[in-house]
């Protein structure tokens, strides 16, 4: 969230200064509506089963001092140590809030947690979250002892499992406390869609509002659209006077009138971006303020095109598995600035990106740089437990990622799952009861936002010889996966469902492999990309995969690596990658792809050698290749050139991490635990040091 000042001052905001011109706010308005205290940083942590038994470990002063340190965000497995945990752990920290905070209204909110969360504060059950990828809160006002120690504790189980990529067990995304108002805009739910025909918009914002306190408030509520990049205001100031009553919940309806001047258009080349600034305030006082950006477009379908603000577009990407073996499930900010960056440097535009809801900061970025996502709930493959009608969980899964991610314009549409089937039958065949779980989702998805394309993807539906038998019936745009044959796979859907345009969500033939040099895209596969192109109605294709990522789905070897990817799980680009960039943009070129790790010179195919080296605070996590499946390692590290230690890896493969090191610089070397064994050339890298870990309070 972009951070407000806590003045009124014209030159920082641009609702502030247009008030004050307009002799509306007062000069002495307060503005310290909100604060954020964030809790991120080492936690204590446990995987000993035994505190399951009761729950002593939630209280405060329960000693942990020998318990492990856990980053927060963070996920488990990139400890050596909890690299194979499967089951739950026990997270604990302590922190202090100011004094004042006694006077507020408190939540406390988790980005996401992978699978289920159970939260205490100061021993005090608060709830529990099922669900790996979607944020949640709770109201702790009369449980926090301001100005005093707090004791939060959570527990976190990740035995459930859903796709091919690995269940990443952690606290993925930030812990923060937010302090505000007794009034507070919970949400901004915004559709900006253009009139093309005079280049005009209308902006219709419902803003959703929540009394926490024991009395009824009266007030003003101020909203303001300005141009996110230079902040001038476009468009009126509205003004609404407010009225909820105790512990209510309010929805506020504006409507915004944006002249030709004032409305550009988002669009892949211009991907220009707006911002709603909202306040509610009671006389001279600021109770509550929050900001959203959107972009103004139209998303629609006809006669079996995909259109972007009238014009239809053909447009190819990538899956992305959202993990990384140095960052597991965590997904920052630089991970996902880089892949969105290569993908496109391949040609990429469009993705149905992954199996679940993606992190705030890669919406963000494809907001910025305009790529086209349709985003999905994790719900997967013939044996999935939730495909059930009017499934309750579902629903809320959606509903928890469509709340989130409503205003983002690079979403044009939400997927209710992948590669569904009757799990009763041979194969992969359609049921009544998987037919009606879609069905019923997809009615789910527009009652939340009627704006945007419905979907799910298929498997089953060339298996469907007429309609009412897949599906496709209630789709907005077809979703199709295919590992060989697509181009008579889209043309019998097209015989089906000659109205709705297709995207082949999915398309590969067979694993890329994982020597950078020797992984190579399958013939079969760069003559069915070639194929699709001739097809009007076929959207495009995201190859499977753009990155290799670690799974124990059946079939995958004991590397734990799944090598789909045309970049691996360093992000080096392979062979394959660059054949990728010249299917999609239609041209050869010698210019290298982005790299986010150094690749080395020396790449035997029968030795093991350092692949890559990825520098953390005070860490460093060792990427090897694997020849033997077999073999345990040895690391030898070197700083500034001092003396040599080792560490003994046993059990990992691939990956390791060399933790508790000083800042400087490294010389890393590998080599098989056996007899007589050479050690690899060498890698460098650079170390630095932890950033701050201690709580810090901002104002929004």
């Amino acid at each position: 969230m972009r951070q407000l000042p806590q003045t009124l001052s014209a030159k920082l905001s641009p609702l502030r200064a247009f008030a004050c011109v307009c002799a509306l706010l007062a000069a002495t308005l307060l503005c310290n509506a909100e604060q954020t205290q964030n809790l991120g940083g080492i936690w204590k942590f446990s995987a000993d089963k035994t505190l399951n038994q009761s729950d002593a470990w939630t209280q405060p002063g329960y000693d942990t001092a020998n318990w492990a340190n856990m980053a927060v965000p963070g996920s488990w497995d990139t400890e050596n140590e909890y690299a194979h945990f499967k089951g739950t752990a026990f997270y604990v920290t302590q922190f202090t809030t100011p004094a004042d905070w006694k006077h507020g209204f408190v939540r406390l909110h988790f980005g996401a947690v992978y699978q289920t969360a159970q939260v205490w504060l100061n021993g005090e059950y608060l709830g529990e979250h099922v669900g790996g990828y979607t944020p949640f809160e709770f109201d702790v006002d009369k449980v926090l002892r301001a100005g005093e120690s707090n004791t939060l504790a959570v527990s976190v189980d990740n035995t459930y499992n859903r796709g091919a990529w690995w269940k990443w067990g952690g606290i993925h995304q930030e812990v923060e406390l937010v302090r505000g108002g007794q009034v507070q805009v919970e949400r901004q739910l915004i559709i900006a869609e253009p009139n093309l025909e005079n280049g005009t918009s209308q902006i219709d914002v419902r803003v959703i509002l929540r009394n926490l306190g024991d009395t009824p408030f009266r007030g003003e509520l101020l909203s303001r659209i300005v141009s996110w990049k230079n902040q001038k205001p476009q468009g009126p100031l509205a003004q609404k006077p407010i009225s909820l009553e105790a512990g209510a919940t309010k929805t506020v309806e504006l409507t915004f009138q944006l002249n030709q001047g004032e409305t550009t258009l988002w669009d892949l080349g211009n991907p220009y971006l707006y911002e709603l600034l909202t306040r509610v305030q009671q006389g001279q006082t600021t109770v509550s303020e929050k900001s959203d950006r959107f972009g103004i477009r139209k998303i629609s379908t006809a006669d079996a095109k995909l259109l972007l603000n009238g014009k239809p577009i053909h447009l190819s990407g990538f899956n992305r598995v959202a993990t990384h073996r140095a960052y597991g499930q965590t997904d920052p900010e630089h991970l996902v600035k880089f892949d969105i960056d290569a993908m496109m440097a391949m040609g990429a535009r469009f993705s149905r990106i992954a199996h679940h809801a993606q992190t705030p900061e890669l919406l963000d970025y494809c907001d910025e740089v305009g790529y086209l996502l349709i985003e999905e709930i994790p719900v997967w493959s013939k044996t999935d437990p939730q495909v059930w009608p009017n499934n309750e969980q579902t629903k809320t899964w959606l509903r928890e990622m469509i709340d989130r991610d409503y205003n983002h314009p690079s979403i044009i549409g939400w997927s209710v799952g992948n590669e569904l089937a009757e799990q009763k039958h041979k194969g992969q065949q359609m049921s009544w009861r998987v037919y009606e779980y879609v069905r019923t989702m997809i009615e789910h998805v527009g009652t939340l936002d009627p704006t945007r394309l419905k979907t799910y993807v298929s498997n089953t539906a060339t298996g469907a010889n007429g309609p009412g038998i897949d599906p496709n019936d209630v789709v907005d745009i077809m979703m199709h996966n295919s590992y060989g044959g697509a181009p008579g796979q889209v043309e019998k859907l097209h015989k089906i469902w000659p109205d709705k345009p297709i995207f082949v969500s999915e398309l590969g033939k067979s694993q890329v492999g994982n020597h950078l040099d020797e992984g190579k895209l399958h013939e079969q596969l760069k003559e069915e990309i070639s194929a699709l192109k001739k097809y009007d109605y076929v959207v495009g294709c995201a190859i499977w995969s753009y990155n290799d990522y670690r799974s124990h789905f059946d079939g995958t070897p004991s590397t734990e690596n799944r090598a789909w990817g045309v970049y691996n799980v360093w992000r080096q680009p392979k062979t394959a990658a660059y054949e990728m960039r010249e299917l999609f943009t239609g041209e050869a070129s010698d210019a290298p792809l982005p790299t986010m790790a150094p690749i080395p010179n020396y790449r035997p195919v029968d030795a093991v050698y350092i692949l890559a080296a990825v520098p953390l605070p005070n860490a460093i996590m060792v990427g090897y290749s694997v020849v033997d499946e077999n073999d345990d390692y040895e690391i030898a590290y070197q700083k500034d050139g001092g003396s040599t230690h080792t560490l003994e890896v046993r059990g990992l493969k691939g990956a390791a991490k060399i933790s508790d090191l000083e800042p400087g610089k490294y010389s890393l070397k590998i080599r098989p635990l056996k007899d007589d064994a050479e050690w690899s050339a060498a890698y460098e890298v650079k170390v630095t040091s932890e950033d701050s870990l201690s709580s810090q309070v901002s104002h929004n």
